[in-house]
């Protein structure tokens, strides 16, 4: 297979290097024409206009051969390397090190870079053209269809009887200006397409377009609203206009600024294209400006479109202002590796030149020339200002609270799970090709297929990751697919998940019915090759009426498991026993079996607030996979009845209630609830209780959340871990529900690093350590934490740190396990998460990455002024760190803020084992860590009992109490909190929370 493979590489090279030299001589044929039209020319505005031809030729013919020198080079570099095997025992070439080691990073320019007329003309600059100018171009043909479409009919309406010819003659107008934009687009987009060489390997990625340049993320291509300033200076090196008279006379130009298509601006018309025009624009919720040149001759004849996205422009200039904001003697992690210690200190944003009227002498904002399609430059000023309130300074940190976003409901049909997924780019149907541009589809959770909401219905192809219903009819039609590898240059989308396909070799085309595809797709496309998925769906439909059977409809399911669904062996009871065994440590391993004979395969019951109770026994090292959950239920009644004595269900002899508890401050609020200092009456023993509103629960159906919060706090009760906030008791009211714990006095991480500024690096390591036992028994117990922030983060009176607030943690994720709910806190959001793509238990990692960046530094890696603007600073920036830094501090933070979860420190099945291992904690003894036996370098201030100093004053000064509410609570809700109550064996007298 990989002598195939090499034979298959090398073929293609030498038929990518023949093209390649086919292409450069086409272009020096051309280059020595247009040479010899220039020396013919007399007319000097000719000879002008024919100078621009050679001068685009030139740039043509120096880029391919350049492409045509690398593929040389690259044969070349196989060639020795074949031949030398044998001597050099396989080692490379020098001069394939060489190259490799040269190489620039395929994503070294933004798109905003490569709009630039200063960029020349390379691999990433075409594709991104390409790309472009083809994904316009098919947006224009369904826009010239639809204007077809409507002249029709308001023609009809015209020939019997309307006295109108206003729509008619408005329907016209569109067509002229779409066959226009169609006409320069069309020959831009074959002009681009034929200086691209199809050849490219793994060390090419420089010539390829990469994913973000063909898959509009969400998170970045939101429209946004705010200010767009614009100065339009001069054009040059257009294309003409054709003309019916052989008189050359300088061109008369002007400029149409249109925002999503809606024209908001035009310049005056004006001879050798020198504008000077400023606009001011309102933006409301837009994504893209567009300026379209025309040049005034018997009709406006369009020569040139230029466009660029507002987002772009926006980013650009954020990023400029965060680096002039920085103190000089900022550098990148890449930069320390190598030994640079060159800062960022000067922000290089261009100033504008004065006397432009309306327009500061010094401005912020992107001045450049940038490409015009076909052909020429075009010069501008742009800025834009987002409508948003101020970003905070980069210098403070502030509190945010944890947001959840809920997916929608799920529509079950033909074992797909498809959820609501909201597009802003333009998407295909998979059943009836029509595109969908910010509209909701709906998205298979599984396999991914992504349908119109009205074609959900008409889905007929099971989804790979589920069995196929017993009575479910197969078509006799099952023709396979005949995928091969196909070079895409233009716009096509994936015939199942509907995203435009990336340029470059990447894509698969059927060789029968021209259906395209991802590489990874091709899986899950049925085999129903040559026949349209509405026919098919038709056919299936009349089949079942036919044998009297149900036509399948979708089914909107109340809830689904975020789990990842995938094919995997159901456990045997004794496997789930060991689990427990490993996970609680409760009892002894033939107990277990017993009580599960005697359960049988009965559903648990419906009550999940089952309290455990057990000894406190060490936690082992390694936790076997997650079990099912209504097993795991079944047996932690077992247990507790074996433990206990007592029938599952009773509680424990002592009560807690409302009336024990005197409520004395207020120490937190977020988004679902209220935590507050409380005394226990008559033992004057001072908790913390976090108090939530049944109301909330049952209007935002958040019952499995707040049962997974309690029996996260029981697992964490369950070894009584030092670095856990323990679990004193739970009672309920008949309008709220209570967790009572234990009191940390010394307030959050976030109060004293605003105190501080920061706690440098020895303090920020001693926390880091214990935080970093304190997940890792998380995840060892198959939780993963996702709500990491200094806010969560307690200090104990001794200095020790405590990780609280467990509402948004997540069970049965083992390695390997994924979930996908969009959840956390903005700042610390794994890129996975902001991308809604499945996540693992790296995303903790990626929070304790940001979390020891924040306590060093007291600053946090990634700004913005909205969510959104957190979002692309977490997909984008490249994290800047002080010279003075410590290598070892910025290695850990480089490590651990990996993009890419797969590469990223603690994501291997050795999970924290693998973070314990790196320089920068180097020297520790974990086992004292966890015994408490090293001294903290900082103690917290408490002055008295109740001394709530250490806490924020922004609520400290609030009136503790309940939150009045006039809900009543039906019975049936009611039954959901049914054994909520629970206390911990140790409540009492003698309470000890920690070993």
């Amino acid at each position: 297979m990989q002598a195939s493979s090499n034979l298959g590489h090398a073929g293609d090279l030498e038929s990518a290097i023949a093209k390649a030299r086919d292409k450069l001589e086409k272009e020096r044929i051309m280059l020595a024409k247009s040479r010899q039209i220039v020396s013919q020319m007399s007319n000097m505005n000719a000879k002008a206009d024919a100078q621009i031809m050679v001068h685009d030729a030139e740039q043509r013919v120096s880029y391919l051969e350049a492409e045509y020198r690398r593929l040389v080079q690259k044969r070349d570099d196989k060639n020795s390397i074949k031949s030398g095997t044998s001597v050099n025992d396989g080692r490379s070439s020098p001069s394939t090190l060489s190259e490799k080691s040269t190489r620039p990073h395929s994503m070294s320019f933004s798109k905003l870079d490569l709009r630039k007329a200063s960029s020349h003309l390379s691999g990433q600059k075409i594709s991104l053209k390409v790309h472009e100018i083809a994904y316009k171009l098919e947006v224009e043909r369904k826009i010239r269809d639809n204007a077809n479409r409507i002249r029709m009919l308001y023609s009809n309406d015209y020939q019997r009887g309307s006295k109108t010819k206003t729509h008619i003659t408005d329907s016209d107008r569109i067509l002229h200006e779409t066959n226009d934009r169609i006409r320069l687009l069309d020959y831009s987009l074959k002009k681009n397409q034929s200086l691209y060489v199809d050849y490219a390997d793994d060390d090419d990625a420089d010539t390829v377009i990469e994913d973000e340049f063909s898959q509009f993320q969400p998170a970045i291509r939101r429209p946004i609203t705010g200010k767009l300033q614009l100065r339009i200076h001069r054009a040059k090196d257009l294309r003409r206009a054709p003309i019916h008279t052989r008189a050359f006379r300088s061109p008369q130009h002007f400029v149409v600024v249109k925002i999503d298509g809606r024209v908001c601006g035009t310049t005056p018309i004006v001879k050798d294209s020198v504008f000077n025009h400023y606009f001011e624009i309102e933006v409301k919720k837009a994504s893209e400006v567009e300026l379209s040149v025309f040049e005034r001759v018997d009709k406006d004849y369009l020569v040139g479109l230029m466009w660029i996205r507002l987002s772009e422009i926006y980013e650009d200039i954020r990023k400029k202002e965060i680096v002039a904001e920085s103190s000089s003697g900022w550098t990148t992690a890449e930069q320390m590796s190598k030994g640079g210690a060159h800062g960022h200190g000067s922000s290089g944003v261009p100033h504008m030149p004065t006397n432009h009227g309306g327009q500061p002498d010094s401005a912020p904002g992107v001045l450049s020339s940038w490409d015009v399609e076909s052909q020429g430059q075009i010069e501008l000023w742009m800025n834009f200002t987002k409508s948003t309130a101020k970003r905070r300074p980069q210098s403070r940190l502030g509190r945010k609270a944890a947001v959840r976003k809920r997916r929608g409901p799920c529509i079950e049909m033909c074992g797909h799970h498809f959820y609501p997924l909201h597009t802003y780019s333009i998407m295909k149907c998979s059943v009836c090709n029509d595109h969908i541009v910010n509209e909701v589809g709906q998205q298979c959770d599984d396999c991914h297929l992504f349908v119109h909401q009205a074609c959900v219905n008409r889905v007929v192809a099971n989804c790979h990751f589920s069995d196929p219903p017993e009575d479910a009819v197969e078509l006799v039609h099952r023709i396979p697919h005949r995928f091969e590898q196909s070079t895409n240059i233009g716009a096509n989308w994936c015939c199942h998940c509907g995203n435009m396909l990336p340029i470059g070799r990447r894509a698969l085309k059927c060789t029968e019915c021209s259906a395209t595809c991802h590489a990874g797709c091709k899986d899950y496309v049925p085999t129903m090759c040559g026949l349209d998925m509405v026919k098919a769906s038709a056919m299936m439909n009349e089949i079942k009426r036919a044998k009297g059977a149900n036509v399948p409809q979708p089914k909107v399911l109340a809830k689904r498991d975020t789990m990842a669904k995938r094919p995997t062996a159901v456990p045997s009871a004794d496997a789930q026993v060991a689990d427990l065994q490993n996970r609680f440590g409760q009892m002894q391993a033939s107990s277990v079996p017993e009580r599960m004979s005697q359960m049988g395969h009965q559903r648990a019951n419906s009550n999940e607030f089952v309290p455990i109770r057990s000894n406190p026994q060490q936690r082992p090292a390694i936790v076997a996979p997650p079990i099912a959950h209504d097993a795991r239920e079944q047996i932690h009644q077992a247990m507790q009845q074996k433990q206990s004595g007592i029938p599952a269900g009773h509680q424990p002899p002592r009560k807690v209630g409302f009336e024990n508890f005197k409520f004395v401050k207020v120490l937190g609020k977020g988004n679902f609830g209220k935590v507050m200092l409380s005394e226990e009456k008559g033992t004057g023993k001072l908790y913390a209780i976090k108090v939530l509103k049944k109301e909330f629960i049952v209007e935002n159906d958040e019952f499995d959340s707040t049962r997974s919060e309690k029996r996260v706090l029981l697992i964490a009760n369950q070894d009584r871990h030092p670095f856990l906030v323990g679990l004193h008791s739970c009672f309920q009211t008949s309008n709220h529900i209570f967790f009572v714990m234990e009191y940390i006095s010394g307030g959050d991480l976030m109060m004293h690093v605003q105190k501080k500024g920061s706690f440098g690096e020895r303090q920020a390591k001693f926390f880091a350590c214990e935080i970093l036992l304190g997940l890792a028994y998380f995840h060892k117990a198959g939780i993963i934490y996702r709500d990491l922030k200094l806010d969560n983060i307690l200090l104990d009176n001794e200095g020790h740190v405590k990780i609280a607030d467990y509402g948004l943690c997540k069970e049965n994720m083992g390695y390997g396990q994924t979930t996908i709910t969009f959840c956390g806190t903005p700042e610390f959001m794994a890129p996975e998460i902001v991308l809604e793509q499945r996540y693992g238990r790296a995303v903790d990692w990626w929070a304790f990455g940001v979390l020891i960046y924040e306590m060093i530094l007291g600053t946090s890696p990634f700004h913005g002024e909205d969510e959104n603007e957190i979002f692309d600073s977490i997909l984008e920036d490249e994290i800047l760190y002080p010279v003075r830094m410590s290598r070892d501090s910025v290695f850990i933070c480089q490590a651990l803020l990996e993009k890419d979860p797969s590469k990223r420190l603690g994501s291997g099945p050795n999970d924290a084992e693998d973070i314990m291992k790196h320089s920068f904690f180097a020297g520790v003894n974990w086992d004292d860590v966890l015994n408490k036996k090293i001294s903290p370098l900082y103690v917290p201030e408490i002055r008295g009992r109740f001394d709530v100093s250490n806490f924020d004053p922004e609520f400290t000064t609030e009136k503790p109490g309940l939150t009045p509410t006039n809900t009543i609570i039906d019975k049936h809700d009611q039954r959901e909190f049914a054994d909520f109550d629970y206390v911990s064996p140790w409540a009492g007298a003698a309470e000890k929370w920690t070993r």
